[in-house]
């Protein structure tokens, strides 16, 4: 979809996050940097990648480096205790773990546990020795598309359910699944082009992905907020052109 998007659609807005504005031809220059940096730092088809953020921009461009690199993504809920993070780690085993600052001391603490983490990688500037640099990271890799043969079977995420038991099980989504949930989220929920879709709820949740997916497949603007005190001035604050449409749907 990104790679789509680009071609047709380069100077399209695709994600606005925090004073960000991203068109559909950066966002997805910026994927592949990241894509073939992963890469080059030994990531295989059907490595893991895990992720601890909040509600941000990078969540997208990981998302789809995974995608474009055939591994697998793997977002944690950034409410979780360093026991819960340590379990979720230790059950998922990724190769990467993608995370904000916010987290970078709970994780410190628990890595002598986090035996399958190769690779840290902060999303700020890390103050840790072990962790990467995420703009690093965007900026070393190159800006063609890494073109790896991906299959529409091969699993692209796997988001996580706690169901009745209390304890996260992983649910794993392929490349058919996602696309295929996309083109019926538009069709039954009646997305239309040039929406601007506010993502409120929590990313690490698979109505995140189910979110993305249909407003990309069009595509549409995501604007992204982080998590804290809700400023609704910030939200609503946009031009008559750049006008928000929210759209609370529910089947009958």
């Amino acid at each position: 979809m990104i790679t789509r998007n680009a071609k047709k659609f380069p100077e399209k807005v695709a994600v606005v996050s925090e004073g960000l504005s991203l068109t559909y031809r950066e966002l997805n220059e910026r994927v592949n940097r990241l894509a073939n940096t992963l890469i080059e730092k030994g990531l295989k088809k059907g490595d893991r990648i895990g992720v601890l953020v909040p509600r941000c921009h990078p969540f997208v461009e990981i998302y789809f480096a995974a995608a474009k690199t055939g591994g697998i993504f793997c977002p944690y809920n950034n409410h979780f205790n360093a026991r819960e993070v340590n379990d979720i780690i230790a059950y998922s085993t990724p190769r990467f773990l993608f995370l904000d600052a916010d987290f970078g001391d709970m994780v410190d603490s628990l890595r002598s546990h986090l035996e399958s983490v190769e690779h840290f990688v902060c999303l700020q500037k890390p103050k840790w020795s072990f962790m990467g640099d995420y703009e690093s990271l965007i900026s070393e890799g190159r800006k063609s598309d890494p073109g790896i043969n991906i299959e529409d079977d091969d699993v692209m995420s796997i988001f996580f359910t706690a169901g009745t038991t209390g304890r996260p099980k992983g649910a794993m989504r392929t490349h058919r699944h996602v696309v295929t949930n996309a083109i019926t989220g538009v069709i039954e929920l009646k997305v239309t082009y040039h929406e601007r879709a506010l993502i409120s709820f929590p990313m690490y949740h698979v109505a995140c992905e189910d979110n993305m997916g249909r407003h990309f497949f069009m595509p549409n603007t995501l604007v992204i907020k982080r998590e804290g005190p809700l400023i609704p001035k910030r939200c609503w604050n946009f031009s008559p052109r750049k006008k928000l449409r929210c759209v609370n749907s529910s089947l009958p």
